[in-house]
């Protein structure tokens, strides 16, 4: 999976706290990593030896057809898993933004309930640390 620069260290942390957090956390990147590359591919095959789109296939066409090949090698995923694989997708992948941009209000919708509970979580780990006198640390690329 292509990652953008810009997020490239979050996105380590992020893909090492699920790779450590047991097989769920491992399939999720693993699904979420297969899904991608497939879509790349997809992308790619619309683009010109010297960059520019050919304006064939948007993104979201390229993520919505290679869905088939993590369902296919994985497994069916459930649908529940769907709103956190796009945020995480739309935040990390090279051409998250443009995917971002291209989803329908539906989908918009099911990626900001994903957000809504990411940050309800995120809150709760904070306070519960904040209660135990153990502050989270920010991660490492933000540190001064």
């Amino acid at each position: 999976m292509k990652v953008r620069s810009d997020v490239a260290p979050i996105w380590s942390l992020q893909k090492q706290e699920f790779l450590n957090g047991g097989q769920m956390g491992q399939d999720f990147v693993q699904y979420i990593e297969l899904w991608c590359e497939v879509a790349e591919r997809l992308y790619e095959q619309g683009n010109f030896s010297d960059g520019k789109r050919a304006g064939v296939r948007s993104a979201r066409d390229c993520l919505l057809d290679a869905m088939k090949v993590p369902e296919g090698e994985l497994g069916q995923i459930d649908g529940t898993y769907l709103g956190p694989m796009l945020m995480y997708i739309i935040h990390a992948w090279e051409h998250g933004e443009e995917l971002g941009n291209q989803l329908s209000p539906i989908e918009l919708k099911i990626v900001a309930s994903a957000i809504e509970e990411q940050t309800a979580h995120n809150q709760a780990r904070a306070a519960a640390a904040a209660e135990a006198g153990n502050a989270p640390e920010p991660p490492s690329d933000t540190q001064s």
